[in-house]
């Protein structure tokens, strides 16, 4: 704008003002942002500068929070949806106003930590059961960490395969909408399963214990643990190693439960051999006695182990013998009393055998010493004679004299009542010499010779008190027959009873000796 004055003068310089014209800012162009929201989600939402505007005038939904006086406004949505809207401002006003519907999706409760499944012996990752999911709609479950995703539908799923650590869950429905986060779900880490327990020693049953027992190593080093025998029964206990003893004879394992229940494989068999057998007591046999010849006895022991070797030992002295079978003979004992008791090839020991008496050696006789007189030999031996030829034994000589019925060597052994025999005597060679005639044969008769009984003996003027009469057989015996002295000086000997034949009559009168044949019919 100018202005100039004039007058008759003229015309004045022109003062001018310059102006300007604004107009109202124009409508705001597209309103860019999301039109479905999430409650609760930020969101931006702006417009395209307007010229001219000094400012903008922003409208949100009841309860979004949000404030702005640019062309663009950060907000968090609430639960209601509704109109944006937006105004361009200048010293002239506002423009028209530029709308966006949205909408407003529920945002889903974080998930509801359910049943938590920890590892087992046997699985070694657990699992957990998640509630209060979106009843409708496909919704999606991330899993952290790990931003593992699980989809479906419904109220409740269970999370599998979750290794030891800890975790929470969110989810997502349909509208995309998620949660927070659930609280933690702890998995712990599976327990260990217990090695198979170690076989240690193993002590057999013996002799005289009829069990066995077996050391068992490696079992778990805490807690307490259950073991169990197969066959058999079930223990528990502490520490890592346990003695079990009183086992019978079998072939058996162990497996061991820890406390968290795990059960280990089963440990190698343990073979438990039957009881070793005791032999039976050794049965006393046949004694042999010592003999006049060997000097100690024997004993024939039965009913020994009728397999593998066996020692048999001798109280008193503790001598010992091995051998195999059922029998033996114990050899070589000396006097005095025995037992026995024989050890198997497992070293069991029987129980003592009765005693078994060894006698003394019986006494071998003195050797004899033989004598001739007249036509008798004599032994010193008073009993126990037995009389020799050269042809060898006469039989029934036995007494301690021995008239000779023919010429040639004689010897006399004694043997005693324990069956022991004497050297044999020195050696007569005899001659016989005939019946000796002696002054005796001018005064003693026999008659009648032969006879069938009876022979008297009659003595000349002599009195036969005084006169010793004895009958014996060919083979020198005394034999035992009745003489009746008679009148007149005689004897009457009663050869009745007798077996017929020759025998001798030994007539014994002042120091002298007759013998006369005398033949019975």
């Amino acid at each position: 704008i100018s202005v100039t004055a004039t007058n008759s003068c003229g015309t004045s310089a022109a003062r001018t003002l310059s102006v300007s014209v604004t107009t109202v800012p124009a409508q705001p162009g597209t309103l860019s942002g999301t039109t479905s929201l999430c409650q609760g989600s930020a969101e931006t939402y702006s417009v395209t500068p307007v010229s001219g505007a000094t400012s903008y005038t922003w409208t949100l939904p009841s309860g979004w929070i949000g404030n702005s006086t640019s062309a663009s406004i950060n907000v968090i949505a609430s639960a209601n949806g509704g109109t944006i809207s937006i105004t361009a401002n200048n010293t002239c006003g506002s423009g028209t106003v530029r709308t966006l519907n949205v909408s407003i999706s529920e945002t889903p409760s974080a998930p509801v930590i359910g049943t938590i499944s920890q590892p087992t012996c046997a699985v070694a990752t657990g699992s957990v059961i998640l509630s209060g999911l979106p009843s409708s709609g496909t919704w999606t479950i991330t899993r952290s960490p790990g931003g593992a995703l699980y989809s479906s539908t419904g109220t409740s799923y269970t999370v599998t395969g979750l290794a030891a650590g800890t975790y929470t869950f969110s989810v997502s429905n349909a509208s995309g909408c998620s949660s927070g986060s659930s609280a933690d779900a702890v998995i712990e880490s599976n327990p260990a399963t217990p090695s198979a327990p170690t076989v240690g020693t193993i002590t057999q049953p013996t002799c005289d214990e009829s069990t066995g027992s077996v050391v068992l190593n490696g079992l778990p080093s805490t807690g307490s643990w259950t073991l169990e025998s197969n066959p058999g029964e079930t223990i528990s206990g502490t520490g890592t190693s346990i003695s079990l003893s009183e086992i019978t004879s079998g072939t058996y394992n162990f497996a061991v439960t820890n406390e968290s229940g795990c059960i280990s494989e089963a440990s190698a068999d343990v073979v438990i051999n039957a009881q070793p057998e005791i032999p039976a007591t050794p049965a006393v046999g046949f004694i042999t006695q010592p003999t006049c010849a060997i000097a100690t006895g024997d004993v024939v022991l039965e009913g020994l182990p009728s397999t593998g070797d066996w020692t048999i030992t001798i109280a008193p002295g503790g001598t010992t013998k091995t051998g195999t079978g059922t029998t033996t003979t114990v050899s070589d004992l000396s006097e005095g009393t025995f037992n026995f008791t024989v050890t198997n090839e497992s070293g069991c020991v029987s129980a003592i055998s009765a005693d078994v008496i060894i006698d003394a050696q019986p006494e071998t006789p003195a050797t004899p010493t033989i004598t001739q007189s007249a036509n008798i030999l004599y032994s010193d031996a008073i009993a126990g004679n037995q009389w020799y030829d050269e042809n060898g034994i006469i039989n029934g000589a036995t007494g301690q004299e021995y008239i000779p019925a023919s010429a040639g060597n004689y010897y006399v052994i004694v043997t005693n009542d324990e069956n022991c025999s004497s050297e044999p005597s020195n050696i007569i060679n005899y001659v016989p010499t005939g019946i000796v005639k002696s002054e005796l044969s001018k005064i003693i008769k026999l008659y009648p010779n032969p006879t069938d009984g009876k022979v008297r003996l009659s003595l000349a003027g002599e009195n036969s008190h005084k006169i010793s009469v004895e009958v014996l057989d060919i083979l020198g015996q005394t034999l035992e027959i009745d003489k009746v002295e008679l009148p007149d000086n005689q004897i009457e000997i009663n050869l009745k009873g007798l077996s017929g034949g020759t025998y001798l009559v030994k007539i014994t009168f002042s120091g002298n000796t007759l013998i006369e044949k005398v033949i019975l019919r």
